[in-house]
């Protein structure tokens, strides 16, 4: 069962409401969830309580080097913003949205384990359960843009696209997710109007990057849109640093170098389920 959505909604401010969802899920058969609920923990020992909960679920906390979810990031309270899911049985979607933890989250990243097919499971059955949810960013499997048809509140997006599109995209933050310089070209004809925040990103992977078959007319087409800020993967900038700085218009930051797991002081994690 899940637990009841206004009594979700009120237990961020309420405390008589969080105590009785911890009440509620004491009477499911889910002390552990209770426990996560009423610990109110920090740094490690947050970490620690959500990871004994999770494998008590059947799951655990996997240490990511990606940009996953930190525990004390972006939110402060037991229902978290963010649900981060290495997935492995795309089935285990029910599951992790009726934990507490994630009851609410309105950012999903997504990464295959095994199999890759798994991903476009999970959108069409999230789209359907949540379809409000406002950023979503798949790391590693390219999606199309049908797969997004469900959902009606996206604000971010980050992913590589299966095939090039003709469409248009109401978001305000994009990621395009890169793992060879052919996936640039499939976004060429997507058009963003209400783009804000652009960021191109190369995934680390074993395929070939040659930046040296990107044409430097298809980068002026790719940065022919509307947006405030800019983001670019470093080598990209360096190959057409010309390219960008004169069809931008304005300062290119550049991506920090791939992140190498222990390099960071608070480390980012994931569920694997």
């Amino acid at each position: 069962m899940h637990p009841p959505s206004d009594l979700l909604d009120r237990c961020r401010k309420e405390p008589d409401a969080l105590a009785v969802l911890i009440d509620w899920y004491e009477e499911q058969g889910d002390p552990h969830w209770a426990q996560w609920l009423r610990a109110g923990a920090t740094g490690e020992k947050r970490r620690s309580i959500l990871a004994r909960a999770l494998k008590k679920s059947g799951m655990r906390l996997r240490e990511s080097d990606q940009r996953w979810f930190r525990l004390d990031e972006r939110f402060a309270g037991p229902l978290l913003d963010t649900l981060s899911w290495t997935v492995k049985e795309p089935d285990r979607l029910d599951d992790l949205l009726r934990i507490p933890a994630f009851a609410r989250a309105t950012r999903v990243h997504l990464a295959s384990w095994r199999p890759r097919t798994a991903i476009p499971t999970v959108l069409a059955d999230l789209a359907a359960r949540r379809p409000a949810t406002r950023h979503l960013d798949v790391l590693d499997v390219p999606v199309g843009l049908d797969a997004l048809a469900g959902f009606t509140g996206l604000q971010g997006l980050g992913l590589r696209l299966d095939r090039p599109h003709r469409a248009e995209l109401a978001v305000r933050d994009l990621c395009i997710r890169t793992f060879q310089p052919g996936d640039l070209e499939a976004w060429l004809e997507v058009r963003t109007p209400a783009l804000q925040n652009f960021e191109i990103h190369r995934v680390a992977s074993d395929l070939p990057w040659d930046p040296t078959q990107i044409r430097p007319a298809d980068i002026e087409a790719l940065l022919d849109r509307p947006f405030d800020t800019i983001s670019v993967d470093r080598g990209l900038y360096h190959a057409f640093r010309d390219v960008f700085d004169r069809a931008s218009g304005r300062r290119v930051w550049l991506l920090p170098p791939r992140i190498v797991p222990g390099d960071e002081e608070a480390a980012r994690w994931s569920v694997l389920a």
